[in-house]
């Protein structure tokens, strides 16, 4: 048997047989009080309605002073933290001290011909510490394609770099000297195999477009071949001498006269001042060149022809080169077909 929590009721149904009171939930809530805590007496004395004792409301008090305590504490400790963190990382900006390349924004720019190469040196930077600092090489003239310049850093007011830049501008370089390769310079080639094929290609052009225009007037006599042979390549022995170097493109010229003989004769074209570039390409202006000024004639009983050149290397060598001033680099070599008529030479005279 059961009772009425509510009417005191005697019943066993899941409702008071007299007020008609829940009994289940009754049950349900009962088992659910019983789950909960002994020490909860808070919460009893709430459901009660009761109030609770003086020593109950003091321990409660003191409970919660305990936590507002700790909590205090806590949250003084985190902020003391934060603040120890930010003024760490204060004293880390301020005393921080950055390591930069003063030859970062650095250009060198090389011009002119070798060996009288020049080098120009150019920052552009908005770095204060680079700004402040002077930029010196150890030569600027005189260069050659291969040659070194060291470029040395100071500061305009004549401090030490590594302590003005950290004591001023909270800055270290990393380097106070540096080295660059001079290169990209045209030059003056030292011979002719520094020249390219191809420049050689568009010379020997001009030579045979040259050598067409004075056979115009042979009537008697024509071209059966020709043999390019070489060149020769003259460099002064003082750097200081006009020109610095001649080169002579040379090919020999079989000719065919009318009535079947043969003869050989060397012409050429000369420039003087070749330049080439790293490449060994020529950069001059390849029309502007010297033809040969000598004439020079061959003839038989009933063949006589003229002609601009030479009839051996031999003569050619004796009448246009000057070994006095020039040292001979390269020379040219050849093994010439033997004429069956005569050839000579008048005095030389200049093309009109």
């Amino acid at each position: 048997m059961r009772h009425c929590p509510k009417c005191g009721a005697e019943t066993d149904g899941k409702f008071c047989g007299k007020c008609g009171q829940n009994l289940q939930e009754v049950i349900e809530n009962t088992e659910y009080r019983a789950a909960e805590p002994e020490n909860s007496r808070a919460s009893e004395v709430q459901e009660a309605g009761e109030e609770l004792t003086d020593e109950e409301t003091e321990a409660g008090y003191g409970i919660g002073k305990i936590f507002i305590r700790s909590f205090a504490v806590i949250l003084a400790a985190a902020i003391l933290c934060i603040a120890a963190v930010v003024g760490y990382r204060f004293y880390q900006e301020k005393t921080r001290v950055e390591e930069f390349d003063p030859f970062e924004n650095l250009t060198i720019t090389f011009a002119g011909v070798g060996p009288d190469g020049t080098a120009k040196a150019e920052v552009v930077t908005t770095n204060p510490a680079v700004k402040a600092m002077t930029f010196t090489m150890d030569r600027n003239y005189g260069l050659s394609n291969g040659d070194e310049v060291v470029v040395t850093v100071t500061m305009k007011d004549g401090s030490d770099p590594e302590k003005s830049c950290k004591d001023t501008y909270r800055q270290m370089p990393t380097r106070l000297k540096a080295t660059y390769t001079v290169e990209g310079l045209e030059h003056y080639p030292a011979s002719a195999s520094e020249i390219a094929k191809d420049s050689i290609q568009e010379m020997r052009a001009m030579l045979k477009a040259s050598l067409q225009r004075d056979i115009t007037n042979w009537n008697k006599a024509l071209i059966d071949q020709t043999e390019y042979l070489g060149c020769y390549y003259l460099v002064a022995k003082d750097e200081k001498n006009d020109p610095r170097n001649e080169l002579f493109i040379v090919e020999r010229i079989d000719v065919l006269t009318n009535g079947g003989d043969t003869f050989s004769f060397y012409y050429y074209i000369a420039y003087t001042n070749v330049i080439v570039d790293e490449d060994g390409k020529v950069v001059n202006e390849l029309k502007d060149y010297q033809p040969p000024m000598d004439i020079n004639e061959m003839s038989e009983t009933e063949t006589h022809v003229s002609y601009f050149g030479f009839p051996t290397l031999d003569e050619m060598e004796n009448r246009i080169f000057v070994v006095d001033t020039f040292e001979m680099v390269d020379k040219v070599t050849d093994k010439p077909k033997e004429p069956n008529i005569i050839t000579g030479t008048k005095d030389s005279a200049s093309k009109k």
